[in-house]
C-alpha cells in the first residue's frame, strides 16, 4: 500500500464538508446580545453564499457555495465547488450541485458525473447537511440546552465600536468528546448575522487551524442555471445514475459502536479481496470502475484488529471512529498500516450505515510482524530474500522454474517476484544458457519499465523485476535458461527456466475486439502539420497495433465543433468556418467536403488493423451543434433542431465516406451515456438517424437494463452493440439464449456484445492479462479499456517520451498485449476445429476456462448482493495463463 493513497482517504472524510455555514445561529445563543433578532434575522434569509478554506495535513483546500432555502430556512438547492480532492493517485477539482430533485458531483479532470435523484448519497455524505442545520430556531434551541447543561463554554467580546464585530468563543468542557475543538465566530453588530467563522482543534499542545468560512453575501439572488450542470458537462463524460443504489450496511438492532465496527470489518475484507462491488457499496456508493481505481488491484492483507469504534471528538459530526490494523505486503515488502475509519450515517436511507473516508499510516512492518509463513532456510537468510510465483494463495510457493510458451514472432512479460527478508537494498538480475539470448531484464520503477539489470527492494517504492522474452529471429524448439539473482550476500539463487518456441505465427486477422478508449494524442488543426506531431502520432499507432487494438476511436479528434476549422470544401481551400463565414453553403445544396485534413489519423490506423472506426453522437441536440450549424449556415440562419439535425447528418455522412475510402471497414456512432427508460424512444429517433447515412449505433450504458427484457427489446433494432459491465454480461446473455424455443431477447443478427473495463498504470499484469480471456471464456466479441491515454496522466498504461520519440510501457500494457495475442491464439484454434466439426477438440479448448478443479484458469462464482458471475480464481496468475496458452499451441501445432 502506498502512502498516496493514505492522503487520499484521509482528506475525503472532510472533504466537503460545508455544512457549518448552516449552523451559524449557534453562535448567538450568548446572552451580551438579543436572541430573538438574530432568530428573526435569519428567519428571512433566503441565500447564501460562502467562501472557505481548510487545512489538511498542511494542504489548503478552499471551497465555494451558493446554497438558497426554502420558507422553513432549509436548504432547497446548492452548488459547491473545491478546488481540490484526492481521489487516489492526484488531487482533482470537484463541483456539486442540487436543483431540488436530484444533484450531480462532477469531477472534471476524471470526466465523470455522478447523478442521483432525491436525498444524494454521495453529496449527503460529503457536504453532511441534515434538515435541523439549516433551521436556526432549533439549532438555537438546543445550543441554548447545551449550555444550560454544561455542554460548552461560551465566551462573548462585544465591543463598544459597532463598526467591530461581536466574537464568540466556543469550547468545550474536558471531559467532553470535543474537549480539544474550539469555534471562534464573528458577528456583525449591525445585522446580528455571522461574517466569519474559524474552527481549531488541539494538536500537540497548541490550536492548530482546521477551517475558515467567510459569509460573503446574503439574500443576494443566485442564478437558478447555477444549481445545475447543464451545458457544463462535454459531450464525453461518463455521467453515472446512482438512484437506484443501495448503499452502506443496515444498522438492524446494533449500536452506532457496533454498526461501525461491522462496517469496518466488511470493508477491510471487500478490500483485501479485491471486491469493487462491495467496496463501492460500503464507501460512498462508488461504482464498480471507480471503486476498482482506487483498489489498484491491491494485494490481499490480514486484518490484526478492528475496534472498538468511538464518537468522532469534532463536534459538528455525527461519524463513528473506528480504529484498525492491517499487515500486507506489496511489492516484495512488507507493511503494517494503523488506520481510523470514519462511519457515518447513509444520506436518503435511513438507518444505514457506510464509510465516508479513512486515514491511513503505512510503514515497513518490524521484524517480529514479518510472517514466519515462508519459513527461510539459513541460506535464505543469509541471501536476504526468496523468489515467489507471483500469484496464488499465501505463503506463495517458492520460484523454483519458469516455464515460457511463445509461438513465432511475438513476446511475453515473465514476473520474477521477489520477497525480502531484511532491510536490502538490491537485487541484481543476469542470464545464462542458450535460452538467454530470448531474455531482456527490465526494471519496473513507479510503474515505468526500462531495461536495466538491478531492482532496489527498500520502501516506500521498491522496484521490481521483469523479464520480456522475444521469440523474433529465433527457430521453433526448446532452450534451457538460467536466472541468476543476487543481493551480495550469501549464495546468489539460481533458478532453472525453458523457453519453449512453437511453429505457429499470430494471426493477422484480430479476431478479439480491443477497443482502449484512446483520447488525442496530439492531433488538432493547426499541430497537424508539425513533424513531430505527425512522429508522435505514428508512435502510438504502431503501439495500438502491438496492442491488437481493432477500434480506431480517437473519439475527441473528431468531433462537429472543432471539424470546421479542418475540414474542407471539396476542390477549394476554403474551410468549413470560412465557408460559412462568407455565406457560401447553401442548406439545399450542400456541398462535397474533403477531410484529408485527418489521412494520418484514419488511414494510418487502418493500414495497422484498426478498421472499425467509432464517433461520438448526442442523444439531444445541444448548444455545441446548434452552434456548428450556425458556423457552417451563417449567423443570420435560425438554425431550428431539423436543420441543426440535417447538417450534422451531411457532415457525418462524408465523414463515413471518406473513411470507408481510406480503409475503415466498419463505422460505428455512440449516442449517449446516459441512457434512462425514458429517453428510450429518443435513443431509438436518434439512433434511426445515424442508421439511416449507414452507421452501426449502440449506447454503451445498458446496465440497468439487463435484467429487463421490454426495454432490451425496445432497444434492440437501433441497438446493433451491447455493452456493460462484466458482472452484468452473463445475466443479459441468459436472456438472448432460447428457452423453449424462444429467446426473452431475439438480438438481431450481427450484433456485438462487448463488456467495458478499465484501470490505469497501477492494475496488476494478471488483471490486464485475463480481460482477453474473459472473452474466449463466455464467448463475446471484446472489451473495452478506460483508458490507454488521457489528458489525465493517471489515467493510462503508457507515456510517451518527445526526446526519444518512443513509448515507455507500464505491465499493465503487457499484459493486456499478451492477453490479447492468447485470445488469438485461441480463436484461431477455435475457427480449425469448428470449421470441421471437432467436437472433442472444442470441447477440450473450452475446459481451459471452465470451472473443473484442474481447469488452467478456473472459472468460480462470484457472489455479490445485486450480482451473481463466474470469473476466474483469484489465484490465476502468469504459471496459469502460460499453461493455459501452452495446450492452445500445442493443440495448433497437432493441427497443422
Amino acid at each position: 500500500m502506498k502512502s498516496r493513497r493514505a492522503q487520499f482517504t484521509a482528506a475525503a472524510v472532510a472533504v466537503l464538508a460545508t455544512y457549518l455555514c448552516l449552523q451559524i445561529p449557534k453562535s448567538l445563543v450568548a446572552p451580551a446580545y438579543a436572541l430573538q433578532e438574530t432568530i428573526e434575522a435569519y428567519n428571512s434569509i433566503r441565500t447564501l453564499h460562502v467562501k472557505a478554506f481548510r487545512t489538511v495535513y498542511g494542504q489548503r483546500f478552499e471551497s465555494e457555495s451558493w446554497i438558497e432555502f426554502d420558507e422553513r430556512g432549509r436548504p432547497a438547492r446548492f452548488r459547491y465547488e473545491k478546488n481540490r480532492v484526492w481521489t487516489g493517485d492526484e488531487i482533482v477539482p470537484v463541483t456539486v450541485v442540487n436543483d431540488g430533485d436530484g444533484s450531480h458531483t462532477w469531477l472534471s479532470t476524471l470526466n465523470v458525473c455522478f447523478r442521483r435523484s432525491g436525498k444524494s448519497v454521495l453529496a449527503g455524505a460529503l457536504l453532511q447537511w441534515e434538515v435541523s442545520d439549516g433551521d436556526p430556531k432549533r439549532v438555537i434551541e438546543t445550543l441554548r440546552r447545551q449550555a444550560g447543561d454544561g455542554e460548552i463554554i461560551l465566551d462573548v467580546n462585544e465591543p463598544d465600536q459597532k463598526n467591530e464585530p461581536i466574537v464568540l468563543v466556543v469550547t468545550y468542557p474536558a471531559e467532553s468528546r470535543s474537549a480539544n475543538w474550539k469555534k471562534v465566530l464573528y458577528i456583525d453588530q449591525a445585522t446580528r448575522l455571522v461574517k466569519k467563522q474559524e474552527k481549531f482543534e488541539m494538536r500537540d499542545g497548541q490550536y492548530q487551524h482546521i477551517r475558515t468560512a467567510e459569509f460573503l453575501d446574503y439574500n443576494q439572488q443566485i442564478d437558478p442555471k447555477m444549481f445545475t450542470l447543464e451545458g457544463e458537462l462535454p459531450a464525453h463524460a461518463l455521467v453515472i445514475d446512482q438512484s437506484g443504489k443501495e448503499v452502506g450496511l443496515a444498522q438492524g438492532d446494533m449500536t452506532d459502536q457496533e454498526v461501525a465496527v461491522a462496517v469496518t470489518q466488511q470493508f477491510l475484507q471487500a478490500w483485501s479481496a479485491n471486491d469493487s462491488s462491495k467496496v463501492g457499496q460500503l464507501f460512498l456508493g462508488l461504482p464498480d470502475f471507480l471503486a476498482a481505481k482506487y483498489l489498484d488491484g491491491e494485494n490481499p492483507f490480514k486484518i490484526i484488529s478492528v475496534g472498538p469504534a468511538h464518537r468522532s471528538s469534532n463536534p459538528d459530526s455525527n461519524a463513528m471512529k473506528c480504529p484498525c490494523k492491517i499487515l500486507g505486503e506489496r511489492e516484495g515488502q512488507y507493511y503494517e498500516n494503523d488506520m481510523k475509519m470514519s462511519v457515518i450515517p447513509v444520506s436518503g436511507q435511513s438507518g444505514r450505515w457506510m464509510v465516508g473516508g479513512f486515514e491511513a499510516h503505512p510503514k515497513p512492518a518490524s521484524d517480529e510482524m514479518i510472517p514466519i509463513e515462508f519459513e527461510p532456510t539459513t541460506e535464505e537468510k543469509t541471501r536476504g530474500f526468496v523468489a515467489v510465483q507471483g500469484s496464488g494463495p499465501k505463503p506463495r510457493p517458492r520460484l523454483k522454474k519458469l516455464e515460457v510458451d511463445l509461438g513465432c514472432d511475438e513476446c511475453d512479460l515473465v514476473p520474477v517476484k521477489l520477497v525480502s527478508l531484511s532491510e536490502l537494498d538490491a537485487v541484481s538480475i543476469g542470464m545464462s544458457g542458450p535460452g538467454a539470448a530470448f531474455c531482456t531484464p527490465w526494471i519496473e520503477t513507479d510503474c515505468q519499465l526500462h531495461v536495466g539489470n538491478q531492482a532496489l527492494l527498500r520502501l516506500p517504492n521498491p522496484a521490481r523485476i521483469w523479464l520480456e522474452v522475444d521469440s523474433h529471429q529465433h527457430n521453433p524448439g526448446a532452450y534451457e535458461l538460467t536466472v541468476h539473482l543476487s543481493s551480495g550476500q550469501g549464495t546468489e539463487l539460481r533458478i532453472p527456466g525453458i523457453v519453449t518456441i512453437y511453429d505457429v505465427a499470430l494471426p493477422e486477422q484480430q479476431t478479439v475486439g480491443v477497443n482502449p478508449r484512446v483520447c488525442v494524442v496530439g492531433l488538432s488543426w493547426w499541430a497537424n502539420y508539425k513533424p513531430e506531431a505527425r512522429k508522435r502520432l505514428e508512435v502510438f499507432l504502431d503501439d495500438l497495433a502491438m496492442l491488437r487494438s481493432t477500434v480506431c476511436g480517437f473519439f475527441y479528434t473528431y468531433n462537429p465543433t472543432n471539424v470546421r476549422h479542418q475540414v474542407k470544401i471539396a476542390g477549394t481551400d476554403q474551410t468549413l468556418h470560412n465557408a460559412g463565414q462568407a455565406g457560401l453553403i447553401d442548406i439545399n445544396n450542400l456541398p462535397d467536403l474533403d477531410f484529408s485534413f485527418f489521412d494520418p489519423w484514419i488511414a494510418g490506423a487502418a493500414q495497422r488493423g484498426m478498421t472499425h472506426l467509432e464517433i461520438n453522437g448526442r442523444l439531444h441536440l445541444s448548444e455545441h451543434e446548434r452552434a456548428f450549424a450556425n458556423a457552417v449556415l451563417g449567423d443570420d440562419i435560425v438554425c431550428s433542431d431539423e436543420l441543426t439535425w440535417k447538417t450534422l447528418m451531411w457532415l457525418h455522412s462524408q465523414f463515413r465516406d471518406y473513411a470507408i475510402s481510406r480503409g475503415m471497414t466498419e463505422t460505428w456512432a455512440k449516442i449517449d451515456t446516459q441512457l434512462t427508460p425514458e429517453t428510450i424512444p429518443d435513443y431509438v429517433q436518434t439512433a434511426r438517424r445515424y442508421q439511416e447515412i449507414g452507421y452501426h449505433t449502440y449506447t454503451d450504458n445498458v446496465d440497468h437494463f439487463v435484467k429487463n427484457a421490454t426495454p432490451l427489446n425496445q432497444l434492440n433494432a437501433q441497438n446493433d452493440s451491447w455493452y456493460m459491465s462484466y458482472s452484468h454480461i452473463q445475466e443479459f446473455l441468459a436472456l438472448t439464449r432460447p428457452t423453449q424455443g424462444k429467446a426473452a431477447v431475439a438480438l438481431d443478427e450481427g450484433d456485438h456484445v462487448w463488456y467495458y473495463d478499465g484501470g490505469n498504470y497501477n492494475t496488476p499484469y494478471e488483471e490486464g492479462r485475463r480481460k482477453a480471456w474473459r472473452t474466449c471464456a463466455i464467448g463475446v466479441n471484446g472489451y473495452t479499456w478506460w483508458t490507454y491515454w488521457s489528458d489525465n496522466s493517471k489515467d493510462q498504461l503508457v507515456w510517451y517520451d518527445p526526446e526519444k520519440e518512443c513509448i515507455i510501457h507500464s505491465p499493465t500494457w503487457h499484459g493486456l498485449r499478451d492477453g490479447n495475442e492468447d485470445a488469438a491464439y485461441y480463436h484461431m484454434l477455435q475457427q480449425r476445429l469448428q470449421a470441421r466439426g471437432d467436437e472433442a477438440g472444442l470441447t477440450r479448448l473450452a475446459s481451459l476456462t471452465g470451472k473443473a478443479e484442474d481447469a488452467f484458469l478456473r472459472r468460480v462464482e462470484i457472489k455479490h448482493p445485486d450480482d451473481n458471475y463466474d470469473d476466474f480464481d483469484g489465484t490465476v496468475g502468469f504459471q496459469q495463463f502460460n499453461q493455459a496458452k501452452r495446450e492452445v499451441l500445442r493443440m495448433l501445432c497437432a493441427d497443422q
